[in-house]
């Protein structure tokens, strides 16, 4: 089950959501609209960012200024539909408000820092098939 409405394999929920108009799914109407707009999962980002830069989950929970971990506290608010508090549980119990400040911080690094911005692009393309950041 996904976003509520879609019963399906993986590959046929991608199928699906990439048939919808993203209009539509903005109406007030449809319930679960974030989860609808979710470009990948958790794990799929968590793994991404993994594999991008060599490190376990744990050692990116563990370093509060690792960019590893900002970036996939980034990456999970921004695309996938888990909310700050799930995030934070991940990233060693941190609270939905510092969940919230780090990717705030990290959005706006990223507006000034190219070579930040394109290592984010590439960990979205290469692993995740998603082409551009939108900010």
């Amino acid at each position: 089950m996904y976003g509520g409405i879609i019963l399906g394999s993986e590959g046929f929920i991608k199928k699906v959501l990439s048939r919808l108009e993203s209009d539509r799914i903005e109406k007030t109407e449809v319930s679960h609209r974030k989860a609808l707009h979710a470009a990948a999962g958790v794990e799929q980002i968590i793994e991404a960012v993994r594999r991008h830069y060599g490190i376990s989950l744990e050692g990116m929970a563990g370093n509060k200024r690792s960019e590893a971990r900002n970036a996939c506290v980034y990456l999970l608010k921004r695309h996938t539909s888990a909310s700050n508090a799930e995030i934070g549980e991940i990233f060693a119990k941190l609270t939905y408000s510092a969940i919230a400040k780090i990717s705030q911080s990290f959005s706006k690094r990223m507006e000034h820092d190219k070579e930040l911005r394109k290592r984010v692009e590439s960990i979205l393309a290469e692993h995740l098939g998603v082409a551009r950041i939108s900010f």
